[in-house]
């Protein structure tokens, strides 16, 4: 099931580095969240896999029960962790992106966001391949665009300020590298 478009409440920068925000009606967004978000938030193929797993192993002096423990954790996520999966969940069913990994299977710390982009993948426009990189802010502020994007750490500080003629280079050059391969 796809997701919805959602209503784009703002767009700001210009490419290669732009932003947009989107706002979704309540039945919209339960129903992303409650299909295929959740399935982003609680790696539900990572588990089912690394669950596949344990059942063939052998009781070792590894510590199996830690990592069921850590599987069936029951805390509720983030509100940032809802929010970036909600954002890589729309760019996979509305641009044809993929992500191949999950953040949260490289975190040390449980709740613990990682530093870099994001959101780190690819999209396909049906000939090219090209690099996908973004970052989430989640906000609840009722006004467009939210505060998260000012400010000393804001999303237009952090992404657009770098912004130059050397970031449209270096995506050309990568979209080369995977098309002529």
């Amino acid at each position: 099931m796809k997701i919805a478009t959602g209503t784009i409440e703002y767009q700001t920068g210009s490419a290669p580095v732009t932003g947009c925000g989107f706002s979704y009606s309540a039945d919209e967004l339960d129903t992303a969240l409650y299909g295929p978000v959740a399935e982003v938030v609680y790696d539900d193929s990572g588990k089912t896999d690394i669950e596949s797993l344990l059942a063939g192993l052998a009781e070792t002096d590894f510590a199996k029960g830690e990592v069921e423990r850590i599987l069936s954790d029951t805390r509720p996520p983030e509100d940032w962790r809802v929010g970036e999966a909600l954002a890589e969940t729309y760019l996979v069913h509305q641009k044809d992106c993929f992500f191949p990994w999950p953040d949260s299977r490289d975190e040390r710390k449980s709740g613990s966001s990682l530093p870099g982009a994001d959101l780190v993948g690819f999209q396909s426009d049906g000939t090219d391949v090209f690099f996908a990189f973004g970052e989430v802010k989640t906000s609840t502020e009722n006004k467009y665009p939210p505060g998260a994007m000012y400010g000393r750490t804001g999303l237009k500080q952090r992404n657009f300020s770098k912004s130059n003629g050397r970031s449209e280079k270096k995506l050309k050059r990568f979209k080369k590298l995977v098309t002529d391969t």
